[in-house]
């Protein structure tokens, strides 16, 4: 599966400075609330290897503990647990829609949410948005910037349309009222997203990114090709021998057959 995904990086960036001003807190962590993640990559869910002094509801922990960015430790964590209330890792923030890894979904539990994962990369296009360069340059808020997307799934309807149906654009996943994925969310024009212990407490917010383009793409799997490379390398078989040809008399061919003019 291949998607074009056009961002509003100033967009973006408007909305979640004007919501960190009304919840009296940083841009940093009310965009972590949103994704689920800092923007280093550290999760707003504590790791269960996390050291004791670990804190991430104040600022990005990576910052004094770089450990917890190691690929080992990164995503050592779930949800169900600790955070079953959503009030560190809100239930519609991006990566827990994505992948609510152990808390109960309206299809099932952790054993059915496996079934959905896809193998994903994204490929940014477009220059990095720069605040005050002006609109129209390639850094301005309107210059075409964004991701190229690629998922590799055994199913694209039971894993990335189930994903972006049944998860992402549903504001009762995993739990009713808990809003739409900021940030992938297309359904609607318009999108709510709910905040535990903010106030307010629901969110409004327009769509921040948008498909320009897209594919469904048939990849053999990795069985398929080192059989196909087999057998490119094989010898070729050499030609059967022509049947030798007898001198005679070339006969002119008739009306409307093959070789008339």
């Amino acid at each position: 599966m291949f998607r074009r995904l056009r961002q509003d990086v100033a967009g973006f960036r408007r909305f979640v400075a004007g919501a960190a001003a009304d919840q009296g807190v940083s841009t940093e962590r009310l965009g972590a609330k949103l994704v689920g993640r800092y923007a280093s990559g550290a999760p707003l869910e504590r790791t269960e290897d996390a050291p004791e002094d670990f804190d991430p509801t104040k600022a990005d922990p990576s910052r004094k503990n770089p450990g917890i960015l190691d690929p080992k430790k990164i995503n050592n964590f779930e949800f169900a647990g600790d955070d079953a209330d959503g009030r560190l890792v809100p239930r519609a923030a991006h990566i827990r829609k994505a992948y609510p890894r152990d808390e109960r979904t309206p299809t099932g539990g952790e054993a059915d949410t496996q079934t959905h994962r896809i193998l994903r990369r994204g490929i940014p296009y477009g220059e990095s948005f720069r605040a005050g360069a002006p609109s129209a340059s390639a850094a301005g808020a309107d210059a075409d910037r964004g991701l190229l997307f690629l998922g590799y799934q055994a199913s694209l309807e039971r894993q990335f349309e189930f994903v972006i149906s049944q998860w992402f654009n549903k504001p009762d996943h995993p739990e009713r009222g808990d809003g739409h994925d900021p940030i992938l969310s297309q359904s609607t024009r318009t999108k709510q997203f709910t905040l535990p212990g903010g106030s307010p407490v629901h969110l409004t917010m327009q769509r921040f990114v948008f498909t320009t383009g897209g594919a469904y793409l048939f990849q053999p799997s990795i069985t398929a090709l080192r059989r196909l490379s087999r057998a490119s390398a094989a010898p070729a078989l050499a030609p059967s021998p022509r049947a030798p040809r007898f001198p005679g008399p070339e006969l002119p061919p008739r009306s409307g057959a093959p070789g008339a003019v």
